[in-house]
Parts: C-alpha cells; structure tokens; sequence
C-alpha cells in the first residue's frame, strides 16, 4: 500500500521536472545569437513505477505510476549535416587561400587601367620608331634611353613585388622549415585548436564519467572542429567516453589516447610538405583546404616570376641583337640600360632605331609577340582570380544552405521556445497547485478528522 504522501512526491517531481524544463529552456533562449549552440532539450520519462500487493497479486512493479523525472539534457545535433559543412569549409578554404594570393597577385600587374609592363614597353618600341625618323636628334636619344630605363626599373620592380608575395607564403630558416608568413600563421593557428580540442576532450570524458551531460562543451569542441575542417580534409571519428580523434589529411592529428600531433611543414624539392606525428603529407597531392591552397599559389606565382623571366630575357637578347648591349643583364631580376648608354648618349645608333621598332611586331617568344606573351600573362592571372571568386562564390553558397539545413535542426527558434516556456509555466503551476491540494487533503486528516 503506497504512503499517504505519496501523492505530493509525484507533485514534487513534476516541479521538478517542470522547473528544469523551464532552466532549459531558458539557457536556450539566452544564447540564442551563442555562434556555435545547439539546442538542448529536457527529456521527461516516467519514473520507475511501483506495485500496489494484495492477497491475489504478485510483486511486480508497474502497477502504480510514480510521476515524472528528467534522465538527461539532450543536445540537438545532426551528425551528417556537420560532416557535409566540414567538407565545404575545407575545400571554401582551399579556394579562400588561392584567391587572397590571387587578389594580391593581380595587383601588381595594373593593366589595362594603370601604367604596366605593357603600356612602358609600348612606349619603348615608339621611341625607337621615334629616333628612326630623327637618327640624330639629341632629344629623342634621350627619350629613348629614359623609356628603356623605365622599362627596366618596371621589369625590376613587377619581381620583387612578385617575389615579395611568394615569400610572404612561408618563411623559411636555413633548413628549410616553415617559420612564420601565411602558412606558419595556419599552423600555428591550426596546433592552438587542436590543443583546445584535446583539453576539451578531457573535460568531457571527466563530466560522463560522473554521470553528467557536457553540452555546452561540446558544442565548444564542435565549432572548434568546423573552424580546424578550414585547413584540410578533415575526419571526425566518436569515441566511447564522449572523446572524439580527429585525422587531418587521412594522418592522426588526435588519437584515441587523446594525443596530440603538432604539424609542421618544410619545404622540400619545390614542394611542401607537413609533418604530422610520424607521417608526412605533401600539400602538392591535396585540392582541399586553406594550407593546400597555398601550395597551389605559389607554384602559380612562381610560374609568374617564371614567365616574366622569360620575357625580359627574350627582350634583352633581341634588343641587343638589333642594336648592341643597349640592355645588360639576363633576366627581369637585374635588367637595365647599359651605363655606358645611360652615361653617353652618342652610343645609341639611330641607325639601328629600324631595327629595334620592328620587334614589336616580330614574333619572338612562343610563336607571338613580346606585348602578346605579356597580355596572355595577365589574362592568366586574371583567368586565375576570376576562377577562385566563382568557386568561392559557389561554396559560400553551399555551406550557407548547410548552416541553414544545422540551424534548422540544431538552431534556436525563440517562437518555439516561448512556446514551451508557456508548456512548462503551466505543468508547474499544475503540479504545484496538486501539491497544495494534497496538503488540504492531508490537514483535514491531520488536524480536523479527529
């Protein structure tokens, strides 16, 4: 037979139950703008029920409901949905990584708007056909050799500022390590998460082991997962104890153990190449992910300074060709007039001015012309910008829709919690309003039946 309070410990705890409920549902609404939070949710079973004997019935519990209780808070969180916005982010990153390259890049080549190679180099080749018209005017030597002086400083200077960008992707000590630029900037950011990552992953072992539900650490743990995803490809795997590992580019970053790898990376052959733990992973066989995004960018801007190379090395020979070291030097590091030119401007033969014209027309490097070979270098690169503005444009697009599809699962809606603030207002208000009902109850038996 049950005891005649029975009834008010069912009251108790569905204020209890409703109380909480109530706690929950306003940790949600206040962090409802939290980037990061999911949703958690009170889970409300029937407690253990008890069994009512009698001379012809068995002990068996299930016979008398006991009221309610709360097991859990549930996290809200669609596992699927987290991998697939993984995915994007790293290959976002990929994209993000060439195109801030790609942006800086573009910069130093002005054309068509500003005064670039092409435009100084032009005025070059109209001088000559200048001074072929007046072979001896002083003035018009003069004009030539400030136009091939320009032409050389731009040629200088469009290197440097193309070798200052591919320098500033990674530094590098005498053995080639990554010290600092972009890259040393992502690994060091990348090894600060994955260290908050395995604290976290210990503290959230700890709090189940007691018995409890780390929620909000683990959403902590999630958003720090989604902003490691934008440096590789990234595995997220379970693990019993409420720890997760992590592998980045298929290599372990966090093991089951839950130790932690610091990645570095060295340069090596033309290529870098991370070292995670005992492994080593070359960036060169990735398309995804900021750090391999890098890569790509400066085997790009290398092909650049490659291509400029090239042209002021044809420029040089041909020019000299037709009229005799009017330029020294062997590429576009170290072009410019010879100073016995630049100190003596008898030296320039008018009478070769024909000559030098003419190579402006002439095809000379890769079945075109010098101005050509220039234009297809800066379509290139503008080919190259345009590119990865689309696909970033692309993959925002996709991951917007995923955050959408998360918020929709995982997200608070202040609507639907309002809604059950006003559920669990009144389950509480019920359940108090039985318990004082009881307690008339039990004060007429106590105090007035006898």
């Amino acid at each position: 037979m049950t005891s005649t309070f029975f009834g008010i410990e069912i009251a108790r705890r569905g204020l209890q139950a409703h109380r909480r409920s109530m706690d929950t549902t306003g940790h949600n609404i206040a962090n409802a703008n939290t980037p990061g939070y999911s949703r958690q949710e009170a889970v409300h079973t029937a407690s253990h029920p008890h069994s009512v004997p009698s001379l012809n019935r068995q002990m068996n519990p299930g016979q008398l409901g006991s009221g309610v209780s709360v097991d859990f808070i549930r996290r809200i969180r669609n596992e699927y949905l987290d991998n697939q916005y993984r995915d994007n982010a790293a290959t976002e990153g990929f994209w993000q990584a060439k195109l801030d390259v790609a942006q800086q890049t573009e910069i130093i080549f002005p054309e068509p708007v500003g005064r670039g190679i092409q435009s100084v180099m032009l005025n070059f080749f109209n001088d000559w056909h200048e001074l072929n018209n007046n072979p001896q005017d002083a003035g018009v030597k003069a004009a030539v050799r400030e136009s091939g002086l320009e032409l050389a400083s731009i040629f200088r200077q469009t290197h440097s500022q193309l070798n200052h960008v591919r320098n500033n992707i990674a530094h590098l000590d005498d053995a080639n390590n990554v010290t600092g630029g972009r890259l040393g900037d992502q690994l060091d950011q990348l090894n600060d998460l994955v260290k908050e990552i395995t604290e976290l992953n210990t503290s959230i072992k700890k709090i189940i082991a007691v018995g409890s539900q780390p929620n909000d650490l683990m959403d902590r743990r999630d958003l720090l997962l989604d902003q490691l995803s934008n440096f590789g490809e990234l595995t997220v795997t379970d693990q019993s104890g409420g720890m997760v590992t992590v592998k980045l580019f298929g290599e372990e970053l966090i093991a089951d153990d839950n130790q932690q790898q610091t990645v570095t990376a060295v340069l090596d052959d033309g290529w870098f190449e991370l070292s995670i733990g005992g492994s080593t992973v070359s960036l060169d066989g990735w398309n995804t992910g900021y750090l391999a995004g890098l890569q790509k960018s400066i085997t790009d801007v290398s092909g650049y300074i490659d291509s400029l190379n090239q042209l002021a090395e044809v420029l040089i020979e041909k020019v000299n060709e037709a009229h005799a070291d009017f330029f020294s030097g062997d590429d576009s590091t170290d072009i410019d007039v010879n100073v016995s030119i630049q100190q003596d401007l008898s030296l320039i033969d008018g009478d070769q001015a024909l000559a030098v014209a003419q190579l402006r027309s002439t095809q000379l490097i890769n079945n075109g012309t010098l101005e050509g070979f220039y234009q297809g270098l800066v379509a290139e690169i503008g080919a190259k910008t345009r590119t990865a503005m689309n696909q970033i444009t692309n993959h925002q697009a996709i991951g917007a829709q995923i955050i959408s599809l998360r918020e929709s699962v995982a997200g608070v809606s202040l609507d639907e919690e309002l809604s059950r603030m006003i559920q669990f207002q009144y389950g509480f208000q019920a359940s108090a309003r039985m318990m004082a009902a009881l307690d008339d109850m039990l004060d007429v038996i106590i105090n007035r039946l006898f």
